[in-house]
Protein backbone atom coordinates (compact mmCIF):
# COMPACT_ATOMS: atom_id res chain seq x y z
CA UNK A 1 0.00 0.00 0.00
CA UNK A 2 1.42 3.34 -1.02
CA UNK A 3 1.00 6.74 0.32
CA UNK A 4 -1.61 8.18 -1.90
CA UNK A 5 -3.69 5.05 -1.26
CA UNK A 6 -3.79 5.66 2.55
CA UNK A 7 -4.71 9.39 1.37
CA UNK A 8 -7.38 8.30 -1.02
CA UNK A 9 -9.27 6.30 1.96
CA UNK A 10 -8.69 8.57 4.77
CA UNK A 11 -9.81 11.63 2.17
CA UNK A 12 -13.35 9.47 1.17
CA UNK A 13 -13.44 8.83 5.33
CA UNK A 14 -13.13 12.13 6.05
CA UNK A 15 -15.66 14.75 7.63
CA UNK A 16 -13.54 17.61 7.26
CA UNK A 17 -14.19 19.36 3.87
CA UNK A 18 -10.13 21.22 3.84
CA UNK A 19 -8.69 17.72 5.43
CA UNK A 20 -10.32 16.12 2.67
CA UNK A 21 -9.48 18.44 -0.10
CA UNK A 22 -5.42 18.09 0.94
CA UNK A 23 -5.54 14.78 1.35
CA UNK A 24 -7.12 14.30 -2.20
CA UNK A 25 -4.28 16.61 -3.07
CA UNK A 26 -1.86 14.22 -1.95
CA UNK A 27 -3.13 11.86 -4.31
CA UNK A 28 -3.26 14.01 -7.32
CA UNK A 29 0.62 15.34 -6.16
CA UNK A 30 1.72 11.50 -6.10
CA UNK A 31 0.22 10.36 -9.49
CA UNK A 32 0.39 13.83 -11.01
CA UNK A 33 3.17 16.39 -9.62
CA UNK A 34 6.39 16.37 -11.36
CA UNK A 35 9.56 15.08 -9.51
CA UNK A 36 11.85 18.13 -9.79
CA UNK A 37 8.89 20.17 -8.17
CA UNK A 38 9.88 23.05 -10.52
CA UNK A 39 6.68 24.87 -11.73
CA UNK A 40 4.39 22.01 -9.44
CA UNK A 41 0.88 24.63 -10.25
CA UNK A 42 1.38 24.39 -14.17
CA UNK A 43 2.75 21.28 -14.24
CA UNK A 44 0.03 19.07 -12.42
CA UNK A 45 -2.85 20.78 -13.57
CA UNK A 46 -1.85 20.44 -16.98
CA UNK A 47 -0.64 16.82 -16.65
CA UNK A 48 -4.15 16.74 -15.16
CA UNK A 49 -6.01 17.71 -18.14
CA UNK A 50 -3.81 16.28 -21.02
CA UNK A 51 -4.80 12.82 -18.96
CA UNK A 52 -8.41 13.33 -18.32
CA UNK A 53 -9.46 15.39 -21.00
CA UNK A 54 -10.84 13.50 -24.19
CA UNK A 55 -10.40 17.18 -26.34
CA UNK A 56 -8.49 20.11 -26.23
CA UNK A 57 -11.73 22.18 -24.48
CA UNK A 58 -12.18 19.66 -21.54
CA UNK A 59 -8.13 19.47 -20.96
CA UNK A 60 -8.44 23.41 -20.79
CA UNK A 61 -11.47 22.95 -18.41
CA UNK A 62 -9.45 20.22 -16.41
CA UNK A 63 -6.58 22.54 -16.21
CA UNK A 64 -8.10 25.45 -14.98
CA UNK A 65 -9.88 23.47 -12.76
CA UNK A 66 -7.36 21.57 -11.28
CA UNK A 67 -5.06 24.87 -10.94
CA UNK A 68 -8.08 26.65 -8.82
CA UNK A 69 -8.16 23.85 -6.79
CA UNK A 70 -4.32 23.75 -6.16
CA UNK A 71 -4.55 27.00 -5.15
CA UNK A 72 -7.50 26.20 -2.99
CA UNK A 73 -5.14 23.72 -1.33
CA UNK A 74 -2.45 26.17 -0.96
CA UNK A 75 -4.68 28.01 1.23
CA UNK A 76 -5.84 25.50 3.28
CA UNK A 77 -1.84 24.92 3.72
CA UNK A 78 -1.30 28.27 4.61
CA UNK A 79 -4.47 28.90 6.85
CA UNK A 80 -6.59 31.18 4.41
CA UNK A 81 -8.81 28.45 2.93
CA UNK A 82 -12.20 30.82 5.16
CA UNK A 83 -12.25 33.84 2.83
CA UNK A 84 -12.32 31.13 -0.71
CA UNK A 85 -16.03 31.33 -1.00
CA UNK A 86 -16.28 28.23 -3.90
CA UNK A 87 -14.11 26.07 -0.80
CA UNK A 88 -16.80 23.33 -0.67
CA UNK A 89 -17.51 23.66 -4.64
CA UNK A 90 -13.20 22.72 -4.85
CA UNK A 91 -13.39 19.79 -2.19
CA UNK A 92 -16.00 18.10 -4.89
CA UNK A 93 -13.63 18.98 -7.41
CA UNK A 94 -10.47 17.06 -6.13
CA UNK A 95 -12.20 14.16 -5.48
CA UNK A 96 -13.38 14.04 -8.96
CA UNK A 97 -10.29 14.45 -10.45
CA UNK A 98 -8.92 11.71 -8.37
CA UNK A 99 -12.02 9.42 -8.82
CA UNK A 100 -11.58 10.09 -12.71
CA UNK A 101 -7.95 9.44 -12.37
CA UNK A 102 -7.99 6.46 -10.72
CA UNK A 103 -10.46 4.52 -12.66
CA UNK A 104 -8.90 5.50 -15.81
CA UNK A 105 -5.42 4.07 -14.60
CA UNK A 106 -7.12 0.74 -12.56
CA UNK A 107 -8.75 0.09 -15.47
CA UNK A 108 -5.86 -0.29 -17.77
CA UNK A 109 -2.74 -2.61 -17.02
CA UNK A 110 -0.52 0.04 -19.00
CA UNK A 111 -1.65 2.52 -17.18
CA UNK A 112 -0.92 0.83 -13.74
CA UNK A 113 2.42 -0.49 -14.98
CA UNK A 114 3.39 3.07 -16.44
CA UNK A 115 2.21 4.83 -12.58
CA UNK A 116 3.53 2.03 -10.64
CA UNK A 117 7.18 2.43 -12.25
CA UNK A 118 9.74 5.26 -13.00
CA UNK A 119 8.05 5.66 -16.74
CA UNK A 120 5.61 7.42 -15.38
CA UNK A 121 7.14 11.00 -15.66
CA UNK A 122 8.04 10.84 -18.74
CA UNK A 123 4.95 9.63 -19.39
CA UNK A 124 3.41 12.46 -18.15
CA UNK A 125 5.20 15.14 -19.80
CA UNK A 126 4.83 13.61 -23.06
CA UNK A 127 1.44 13.69 -23.30
CA UNK A 128 1.31 17.35 -23.98
CA UNK A 129 2.68 16.06 -27.18
CA UNK A 130 0.80 13.46 -28.10
CA UNK A 131 -2.65 13.21 -29.80
CA UNK A 132 -3.70 10.53 -26.98
CA UNK A 133 -7.98 11.07 -27.75
CA UNK A 134 -7.25 15.24 -27.81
Amino acid sequence: VCSSDLAAWAGLQMNIGEIRCLLFWVVLEALFGPQDGREITFRLSQRVGFFLGTNRNEARELFAMARAGYGFRSKIVHGQWKEDKDGEKRVAEAESLVRRALVRILQDPALIKVFATKEREAYLDSLVFSDGGL
